[in-house]
Formats: structure tokens, C-alpha cells, sequence
């Protein structure tokens, strides 16, 4: 039933990827795979409180499991991105998210998710003095897998310093290599650029 579920997932089927993850947890009822897929589901599909209960659910089931904690907390600020107002989500849920982050990097430093998505959140939050540190931590801790995405995070690091020239000559050999994420990643550092005013 899983494996059904997640096929309808990737097609799109939200309410019948639910339905086949219901019947997974039917059929065994600590499935925490099942759990956390149909969380990621149920956010998808608009259904925030449903996602929340069954990722509390998995995370009682295996408190040591990283990725659970990564998708609650973005499950709290689900969709996010640079141009998301700060005012979007209460201080509380915000935090919430970034604890869960934290607690995701703890269990597994590694963890590029939690680690991408706590330096989104404080950038979304404005608080660019606190999303270098974290970046600096995260390249110098756990730098993401491939030079080409080390070099992206620390153009945007650059860009965060006000060094535009220096982003630009550092992205330009990711944006060759990668040209249909050009005009997405154009917008974002232009969205960065427009913070620090």
C-alpha cells in the first residue's frame, strides 16, 4: 500500500496517495515510513493539522529518526522561500520550526534540509547577521555534497555581505553548469539583495 501511495504522490493523486497510506497504517500501525509519507502528502495537499498529528505520531514512535524532525519543522512554515513576508507565520510557529531544526541537526549533522532550512527561516525572518553565522556553521560543518551546491550557498552567502561582484564570479560557474535554475536563482538573490536595504 505504501509503495501505491507513494506512485499516486508523484502523480499528483494527493487524496488517493492518502488513501493508500491510511490502508498501509491499517495493515501496520507503527509504520513510520507511512507516517511520514503521508505527512508530506497531507502538507502538500493543504492539510497542515493532519500532517502535524502523524509526524508527532512517527516522532513518538522513533525519536531518534532526523528526517522526522526536519518535516515537522517545515511542515510549521510550509511553503517558504527569500520572498515569503516575515509577518507570514506567529513568532511561536516560526520558533517552533527552528527548534525542530536544530533538534534534525543534533541527530544528524549532516542533515542539509534542517540545516538549508533554518538559513531560509532567518532570512525569511530578516535577521541576515544571524542567517551568515548559520551559513558560515553549516559550510564549514557539514558543506552540502558537490562543489557546484557549495559554491551556490556560498554565493549567497556573498550576497548577504554585499559582495555582489564577488557572488556573481563564484555562481556564474553553477549557473553555466545548471542553466535552467538561472532565472529561479536570479530571483532569489535578487530578493536577498533587496533585504539588505
Amino acid at each position: 500500500f505504501r509503495s501505491a501511495g507513494n506512485a499516486r504522490h508523484r502523480a499528483g493523486d494527493y487524496a488517493a496517495a492518502i488513501e493508500m497510506y491510511r490502508q498501509a497504517l491499517r495493515v501496520d500501525p507503527g509504520s513510520v515510513a507511512a507516517l511520514h509519507d503521508r505527512a508530506i502528502t497531507r502538507s502538500e495537499f493543504g492539510d497542515t493539522a493532519g500532517a502535524m498529528a502523524d509526524l508527532d505520531r512517527a516522532i513518538a514512535l522513533a525519536p531518534s529518526t532526523a528526517a522526522l524532525y526536519f518535516q515537522r519543522g517545515y511542515t510549521r512554515v510550509y511553503p517558504i522561500d527569500y520572498r515569503t513576508p516575515p509577518t507570514r507565520y506567529a513568532p511561536a510557529q516560526a520558533d517552533a520550526a527552528m527548534a525542530d531544526y536544530a533538534e534534525a541537526i543534533r541527530l544528524d549533522p549532516r542533515q542539509q534540509d534542517a540545516r538549508r532550512g533554518r538559513f531560509i527561516l532567518l532570512v525569511v525572518r530578516r535577521d541576515l547577521r544571524a542567517a551568515d553565522d548559520e551559513l558560515v556553521r553549516w559550510l564549514a560543518d557539514a558543506p552540502p555534497p558537490g562543489q557546484g551546491e557549495a559554491d551556490l550557498w556560498r554565493g549567497v552567502l556573498l550576497v548577504i555581505r554585499g559582495r555582489d561582484a564577488e557572488a556573481r564570479a563564484m555562481l556564474e560557474p553553477f549557473l553555466g553548469r545548471h542553466p535552467h535554475s538561472r532565472a529561479e536563482t536570479e530571483r532569489d538573490l535578487a530578493a536577498l539583495r533587496a533585504l539588505r536595504r
